[in-house]
């Protein structure tokens, strides 16, 4: 398995980074470069489905978070993977910082910091 990580220091406290991480719609398309569009299914006004992700914070003291993201990944068939993960390391290793620099947009924003709940 190939594995893809980043990692940052955000200003907001570890509960603030973790709400900016899961916050949705247009406050979401704000910072999140991966995101292009979300939408609830069955008339759901909240999300309520079960999702894995790679996000894992640590705080650093009241008021910085390290923010982790991660991508693990294997390619099949076998004998494709000494090709293929390479180019699919660069590829996730770009998409994972730009979309890491867009969090640390997200937790210096203070729209996106106050709709997530934080100060």
């Amino acid at each position: 398995m190939a594995r893809v990580e980043a990692k940052i220091v955000v200003p907001v406290g570890v509960d603030t980074a973790f709400a900016v991480s899961q916050t949705q719609g247009e406050i979401r398309y704000r910072w999140d470069p991966f995101v292009r569009s979300q939408q609830l299914l069955d008339g759901a006004t909240v999300p309520g489905e079960t999702f894995g992700g790679g996000w894992s914070f640590r705080a650093i003291d009241e008021d910085r978070t390290e923010a982790t993201w991660r991508y693990v990944f294997a390619i099949r068939p076998g004998w494709l993977s000494r090709l293929a993960e390479p180019f699919g390391l660069r590829l996730l290793q770009h998409d994972i910082e730009r979309r890491m620099a867009g969090f640390t947009r997200g937790c210096e924003d203070p729209v996106v910091v106050a709709a997530a709940g934080g100060t």
